[in-house]
């Protein structure tokens, strides 16, 4: 291919802040691996946000034959400064998306590798505002208290650009590694009663997680702090639990 290597990059075209490219990632002879795969078959890409300000970047891939995964980084991956990698998160609809929430105005090199099964492609590259970590994104920015008003809580948020702070276990299972699973914490005071949590995705593509502790904020980031997890719904759908309280919790 063409565009197998980063100095024979392809330029991306955007078209009303999105670009759209078809490739095949088969008999490809890529000269460096993303995310420390090795070789595996892969293309290079470029675009530049220069002029547009902070940007989001959503990078979609139809159909995920195997386990595609993007990297991004300020010029070439060999050489330059690494914004993220990790595999694309796969959807419903078989494809897969990887989420690159702030990237600051800059040229920047793309490589998609495909591990497993290669083949034709087409990738969407979306630019959009930014979305800012939101003050609660881990128990070190600081848990948001959520305050009892009629004997519940209630609150509205957004995950897309919080950072990854939490290992993803649940069901007896680790995501895939590479995979962000966006997180964010609140902070449940201490009382006593039963406590029914709902959550509810306000985006179709959303497919939550639950984790909650029953520890105390300086080890609420601990892996032993966990006591339970809901992940069992499909996306779009709502996650609930109900545990008796009888001390503070912490939620993700």
């Amino acid at each position: 291919a063409r565009n197998a290597t980063c100095a024979t990059a392809e330029t991306l075209t955007f078209s009303g802040g999105v670009a759209v490219v078809q490739g095949d990632t088969r008999y490809t002879d890529t000269t460096s691996g993303a995310c420390g795969f090795g070789n595996p078959p892969g293309l290079h890409y470029k675009f530049s946000t220069v002029g547009m300000g902070p940007r989001s970047a959503i990078i979609r891939v139809s159909p995920e034959l195997g386990y595609p995964t993007v990297e991004v980084s300020r010029g070439c991956p060999d050489g330059g400064t690494k914004v993220g990698c990790g595999f694309a998160v796969r959807e419903a609809d078989g494809s897969g998306t990887r989420d690159f929430p702030l990237l600051e105005e800059a040229e920047y090199g793309l490589q998609l590798l495909e591990i497993g099964l290669g083949g034709p492609f087409t990738m969407e590259v979306a630019l959009g505002p930014p979305f800012l970590p939101p003050s609660n994104d881990s128990c070190t920015t600081g848990a948001q208290v959520l305050s009892l008003v009629d004997n519940g809580f209630s609150v509205s948020g957004d995950t897309r650009g919080a950072d990854d702070t939490i290992q993803d276990y649940c069901n007896g299972s680790y995501q895939p590694g590479g995979w962000i699973t966006r997180d964010v914490v609140y902070r449940v005071p201490a009382t006593r009663g039963l406590l029914s949590v709902t959550l509810q995705p306000t985006m179709a593509t959303f497919n939550p997680t639950l984790h909650y502790t029953t520890g105390f904020a300086t080890v609420c980031e601990s892996e032993s702090a966990f006591t339970d997890c809901v992940d069992g719904a499909a996306a779009g759908q709502a996650e609930s639990f109900q545990l008796v309280l009888q001390r503070e919790i912490h939620i993700w």
